[in-house]
């Protein structure tokens, strides 16, 4: 099916903004998408046009929620304050991005592996534990893994998981699994400050990884996680503090505009 007049999306954006590790790019401007047991291959075909292959019908139920094209980003950036120069070149540089509506399990998992660790090798622990784990999905003539559900990371070996690539946080997983089973999610949270509580209270889950599940994975936009990148934003262009009181509800967005324009001043996009 083909989608026309989107804005404010951008496929290589969104695959560059940090936000998410299993998208496959197949060709320019294509990706392939796994999400829970749907897959997709998205095309982005230039002026406000997009190619999925699914059924209108998936893309109601899945891909339409999945990609959260009901939110008005482009009113989110009109929000930014004309005086911030730094935050107006980013919104406007990074203007395609939106916040994904992924699984909170695999976001929870996928941020914990991400720990001390680099894009290329967090993409192949996660793929690693997708195929040895996951179910099996036929795909244009192949197979396609869905993400391990909680009861199967809670009952792997510790060793089995370790020499897959999650190290040390192999640990982290298995009891962040047991405590995802059987239980409504964080989710279920009513506000974003009682689902950072339950996501510290996990092993090996510290408040820049809880914020990031928040806000990549539950969705609350006000979340807004500080790495490496985001600090050295802060000390550069805001005297140590971004005014996270200024955007009420979209501060995360404005952090995925920010970790974006920067990495790519810094030739690293």
């Amino acid at each position: 099916m083909i989608l026309k007049e989107i804005q404010n999306f951008d496929l290589n954006q969104i695959a560059n903004s940090g936000q998410c590790f299993r998208w496959k790019r197949t060709r320019e401007n294509a990706y392939l998408v796994i999400h829970k047991d749907k897959v997709v291959t998205i095309s982005q075909l230039g002026g406000g046009a997009f190619r999925l292959d699914c059924s209108e019908e998936d893309f109601t139920n899945t891909w339409k929620q999945y990609f959260d094209l009901s939110e008005d980003y482009g009113k989110i950036i009109k929000s930014i304050d004309p005086r911030d120069e730094y935050l107006m070149a980013a919104g406007q540089t990074a203007q395609g991005i939106r916040i994904l509506r992924q699984d909170p399990w695999e976001t929870i998992a996928s941020f914990i592996i991400s720990q001390r660790n680099n894009i290329p090798r967090i993409k192949g622990t996660i793929e690693r534990l997708c195929q040895v784990y996951g179910q099996g999905i036929p795909y244009n003539g192949s197979l396609v893994y869905t993400f391990p559900t909680p009861e199967a990371i809670a009952n792997a070996p510790k060793e089995e998981l370790e020499a897959l690539g999650a190290y040390y946080r192999a640990e982290y997983l298995i009891e962040a699994a047991r405590n995802h089973q059987g239980r409504t999610d964080a989710g279920a949270a009513a506000d974003r400050e009682e689902a950072y509580k339950t996501l510290t209270g996990f092993l090996g889950i510290g408040p820049k990884v809880a914020n990031c599940i928040c806000l990549f994975g539950l969705h609350f936009t006000e979340a807004f996680p500080r790495d490496t990148w985001i600090s050295r934003i802060e000390e550069n262009h805001y005297h140590g503090h971004f005014p996270v009181h200024k955007y009420p509800g979209t501060a995360g967005i404005m952090q995925q505009y920010m970790f974006y324009y920067e990495r790519m001043q810094q030739g690293k996009i």
